[in-house]
């Protein structure tokens, strides 16, 4: 192990010795490109103005492989190259947590996997391997992950989505298996408590009682009203989200706290703001 070490740090020692200003901006803005922000924002829009079984799929996916990088992570225990001789660490707010696998590289493989795989074009699928690959180079070179931890993240990001595409188009029953599925990361949150379990256990939570509940009562039209008027739906909603997320962090932080604020996250996108904006006619 010792050996494999040594030569993963030599790889990300290598991978930096190119580093320039302009390279240490381009690749900061590059793994942003793995991070919740833009996937909030996209898939919102695509929830609430564009089509509700698209989104549901990519955050089916999504959630599937935060669960599954969870569990993983707080299952092995691996320690991040920062702080390693010779290691130089750019975004280290973004380094949270374990280092096996890389969530980042999970994240953005699946996410643009899930985008090709719904639309099945081949511009898509290479994009998806692009900006997989540049997402994951990203890693070492800000030098927060070792190349076993990219590798991985991409595998799992592209077999999940995959998965999780085949079910969610085979499965007919689809709430039943949002439900399966999410049973499955709140066992895993039990069994591999930490804090990303009990944030992606809670996002499964409110997406699956979210969806259903909008399913079944609430049943919005998303492609309803002018392009300006669904444009302003979403900056609303939006503003909904980023105040949800300050209030999560004004308070202390604990197990309980992530489980229910994030579920109250992923409940106020699938059905809360929904029943808002129908009721509002926005």
């Amino acid at each position: 192990m010792a050996y494999l070490k040594a030569i993963e740090l030599n790889i990300i020692m290598w991978i930096q010795s190119f580093a320039t200003p302009s390279l240490d901006v381009i690749w900061q803005c590059i793994t942003m490109m793995g991070e919740e922000t833009w996937m909030v924002l996209v898939f919102s829009y695509i929830y609430w103005c564009y089509r509700k079984d698209m989104a549901l799929f990519l955050s089916f996916s999504l959630f599937s492989g935060l669960a599954v990088n969870s569990v993983l992570k707080n299952m092995f225990h691996l320690a991040r190259p920062m702080g390693e001789p010779g290691v130089r660490v750019l975004r280290a707010e973004t380094a949270t947590g374990y280092s096996f696998p890389s969530g980042h590289s999970q994240m953005g493989a699946a996410a643009f996997s899930s985008l090709y795989f719904w639309w099945k074009k081949k511009k898509l699928l290479f994009l998806a391997i692009v900006a997989s690959l540049l997402i994951a180079y990203s890693r070492l070179y800000l030098g927060v992950h070792y190349p076993k931890d990219v590798i991985t993240g991409l595998l799992l990001g592209w077999g999940v989505s995959f998965l999780c595409y085949y079910g969610f188009t085979h499965v007919h029953r689809r709430y039943l298996l949002f439900l399966v599925v999410g049973g499955i990361a709140v066992l895993g949150m039990l069994l591999f408590p930490g804090k990303t379990a009990y944030q992606s256990a809670g996002l499964f939570i409110g997406f699956f009682l979210g969806s259903w509940i909008e399913d079944r009562f609430i049943v919005f039209q998303p492609y309803q009203g002018s392009k300006l008027r669904r444009i302003y739906r979403w900056i609303l909603g939006v503003c909904g989200i980023l105040a949800i997320r300050l209030a999560i962090d004004l308070f202390v932080p604990s197990p309980l706290v992530w489980l229910t604020g994030y579920g109250f996250l992923a409940f106020y996108i699938y059905a809360l703001y929904p029943l808002i904006f129908t009721k509002l006619r926005l």
